[in-house]
């Protein structure tokens, strides 16, 4: 019965471990999160790159913001280096004298960087075609992406901040409204009327610090139209502050940037707006592109763009199941396409909306390493510039220390109870190594970043010849039982939520005994020996019980 037992934690820790060095093992147990909370996966780079860890690899975990890089990749290899949005105005109505003698058609698809630099561009090459006025209205065409009517996710308890906003297919300045403030002064860059400004600032002169040096900021959408309520007392000594928040819809901000610079332009124009898709007669009068497709990439992936990786996502189920694009086509266009590309356990890897900014989200860590490793062998540094690197940019810009700078190329993830990492580095002597560390857990908040901080610099600035063979682990002692060996009795001290202390691994060393750790989802196991029988196990557990634990015990794999 009780080697029955022992059979069934062997196989449990077969699925659940695979192998980990003893330095990753022991700050594991510093760090205090219970192993089951922790997946890892860290190789050499490349198809035949040594596997160095691995823990929990088949464990679905919330990716959070990681899961960008799963998005982004699967968008180069589809869509390519070159690929590049466009927005395109049409009429359906020959332009004579310069004149547009009926409605002007703007259709957008998707854009994720459009913004009030590009409606004046494509003003200015309007102006250019001679035309001087537009008498009908214009019809802004949302149709590539499923319409929706939110222009906030809504996902925590910051419905407007930017990370929030929705996507469109006529996206607009990041979906966000900025206002300027000075004192009790407040203008904007761009006119829209979509949204009223109730400003309630008090001026004072004050020294530009504490309560007097930012301004009180909220929406309201109760009303018909959006209101962005100011108030506080703000010192007149401050430089401007800006305020960006998630106020009106996308296509309504557009709408008014559009009407504003015709007019600025000299372009008479009078008209209103109006949803609709663009007829099949009409003709193209400007074909607009996006700036390049691996600078929106690397935006995505180094400030964690949320919006950026929505677009890109819906872009990808347009593109490969067609119009208009939903999340469902998108999910299943991602998978798809990482499949149909080599990207092992594609399957593993269940996808929301494409920024991570989702609770139902999974991946596992398995399946990522297969996605780096694959990025690595087709793009090599070109894909790994996308990321953030440790002492230049991005969200790791400040996070190592110095010694690694120029060495991480990272991704993070983050949101309660999450504190994911995936990337690549390359240690001292020029080893690459792909490395995934997906940590859900109610202590990753203030430990989750430092134990994946810790691996990732006993990696790069450790030892260049790291040796599994010789760390012991589940999977060492479960081969053993395999082959026969003799030396498969332990004494078993107890079972340790949390960290094991080191009080107590150095009473077992001064004893004169040898000991593994064993992690596993109830604790870490702290097992002493192996011994070549039972006898000998036994002739010692005395002195255990007297010098270490009385409660320790005998087991046998």
């Amino acid at each position: 019965m009780f080697f029955r037992h022992i059979l069934a934690w062997l196989v449990f820790a077969t699925v659940v471990f695979a192998q980990l060095p003893s330095q990753i093992e022991n700050m594991i147990i510093k760090s205090g999160i219970s192993t089951g909370d922790i997946s890892i996966s860290i190789k050499e780079s490349g198809s035949s790159g040594k596997k160095i860890a691995s823990l929990n690899e088949n464990t679905e975990r919330v990716p959070a913001s990681i899961i960008k890089v799963a998005t982004t990749y699967a968008a180069l290899l589809e869509l390519g280096s070159d690929y590049r949005w466009k927005t395109v105005v049409y009429s359906t109505d020959n332009v004579t004298d310069g004149v547009v003698d009926g409605n002007l058609y703007i259709k957008g698809y998707g854009d994720p960087a459009f913004e009030t630099s590009d409606v004046i561009k494509i003003v200015g090459f309007l102006k250019s075609r001679g035309i001087r006025s537009i008498r009908g209205d214009i019809v802004m065409d949302r149709s590539y992406f499923e319409s929706s009517n939110n222009s906030s996710a809504n996902f925590d308890e910051h419905p407007y901040n930017p990370y929030n906003a929705m996507p469109d297919a006529m996206m607009f300045n990041q979906n966000t409204t900025t206002l300027s403030v000075q004192g009790d002064r407040v203008s904007s860059d761009v006119t829209d009327r979509s949204y009223d400004i109730d400003n309630r600032l008090q001026s004072v002169d004050r020294q530009c610090s504490g309560r007097y040096s930012w301004p009180s900021a909220r929406v309201v959408t109760s009303t018909p139209k959006p209101i962005v309520v100011l108030s506080g007392k703000v010192s007149s000594r401050c430089s401007p502050r800006k305020i960006t928040q998630i106020v009106t819809k996308s296509y309504l901000a557009c709408y008014y940037s559009f009407a504003e610079q015709l007019n600025s332009a000299g372009i008479r124009f009078s008209g209103g707006l109006k949803l609709g898709n663009v007829p099949s007669n009409a003709n193209e009068i400007v074909v607009y592109y996006s700036k390049p497709f691996m600078e929106i990439i690397s935006e995505t992936n180094k400030e964690s763009n949320n919006l950026f990786a929505r677009q890109i996502f819906l872009t990808l189920g347009a593109k490969t199941f067609g119009t208009p694009s939903t999340l469902a086509k998108s999910r299943k266009a991602m998978v798809s396409i990482l499949d149909k590309h080599g990207v092992q356990h594609a399957s593993m890897l269940k996808v929301d909306n494409g920024s991570g900014l989702s609770r139902s989200a999974r991946v596992t860590s398995i399946a990522f390493e297969s996605l780096l490793d694959n990025a690595y062998s087709k793009y090599n540094t070109t894909w790994m510039q996308t990321l953030s690197i440790a002492g230049v940019d991005g969200t790791i810009k400040r996070r190592l220390p110095s010694s690694l700078h120029h060495r991480v190329w990272m991704k993070t993830g983050t949101v309660k109870g999450v504190k994911n990492i995936t990337g690549y580095v390359r240690s001292k002597s020029g080893v690459v190594y792909t490395v995934v560390i997906l940590i859900n857990s109610p202590k990753a908040k203030y430990r989750g970043a430092k134990l994946a901080d810790e691996i990732i610099e006993w990696l790069g600035n450790g030892t260049s010849n790291i040796n599994i063979d010789k760390q012991k682990s589940e999977v060492d002692i479960i081969t053993s039982v395999k082959q026969g060996s003799s030396a498969n009795h332990f004494i078993q001290v107890g079972t340790f939520k949390g960290t094991v202390s080191p009080k107590l691994l150095k009473n077992i060393k001064s004893k004169g005994f040898n000991y593994r750790l064993i992690s596993t989802a109830n604790g870490t196991k702290v097992l002493i020996g192996p011994f070549d029988n039972k006898q000998n196990a036994q002739s010692n557990l005395g002195n255990v019980h007297r010098s270490i634990s009385p409660k320790a015990f005998i087991v046998t794999f």
